[in-house]
Parts: C-alpha cells; sequence; structure tokens
C-alpha cells in the first residue's frame, strides 16, 4: 500500500493508494493511542467453471500497514475520505498548551 505522509500548520495528512477498492474493503483503526492501522482486503475473483485465464496479474489478499502517530497529534480528530481509489486521512494537531509563564521570586 503506497502512501505519502505530509505535514501542515494544522494536521498531519496521509495520502495511501488503494486501486480497485471500495471504502468497505478498509479499515482503520488506533492501537494503544499512538499507532495507527490500516488494513485492505482485496477479494480474488470468483471462477465460473470453464473459465480459463491466460494472464492474471491483477493481485488479490490482505494488506496492512501501521504507523506511529507523532506525540503532538490528536488521536480524537481523525477524519477519512476515501474517493477513487485513494484513501485521505487528516489527524488534527493537538493545540499548544500555554506555556507556563516564568516569574521570578524575590528572597527577603
Amino acid at each position: 500500500m503506497p502512501l505519502d505522509i505530509k505535514e501542515s500548520a494544522t494536521s498531519y495528512n496521509i495520502i495511501a493508494d488503494l486501486p480497485g477498492l471500495t471504502k468497505q474493503d478498509v479499515k482503520i483503526s488506533v492501537h494503544d493511542g499512538n499507532v495507527l492501522v490500516l488494513e485492505a482486503e482485496r477479494k480474488q475473483e470468483s471462477k465460473e467453471e470453464g473459465d480459463k485465464f491466460y494472464r492474471q496479474e491483477r493481485s488479490s489478499g490482505y494488506v496492512s500497514r501501521s504507523l506511529a502517530l507523532p506525540d503532538n497529534a490528536d488521536h480524537d480528530k481523525i477524519s477519512a475520505k476515501f474517493e477513487n481509489g485513494v484513501l485521505t486521512l487528516t489527524i488534527d494537531k493537538k493545540q499548544e498548551e500555554a506555556k507556563e509563564k516564568v516569574r521570578s521570586i524575590e528572597i527577603n
């Protein structure tokens, strides 16, 4: 499953090519809070009695990719879109927490 991963200021985007598959053939999950798992399965075409294949090059089977998510990825804000055999995932980044202001304390 070939894929691209890119980062913008507010999110991470994962684009995976899954030609010939439908969204029902694809499963997306997050394991242990930081591992994104993409799974897909292409079923082999059923053969009719008397059918002969002269060439059979299209593959079938199960494929899986596991990707460790960055610490600043918001696991609750992941969206997915599947269009024309291309899966696009958008993972929002967590908002940076306001950094604690440093305050000096005078010693009496």
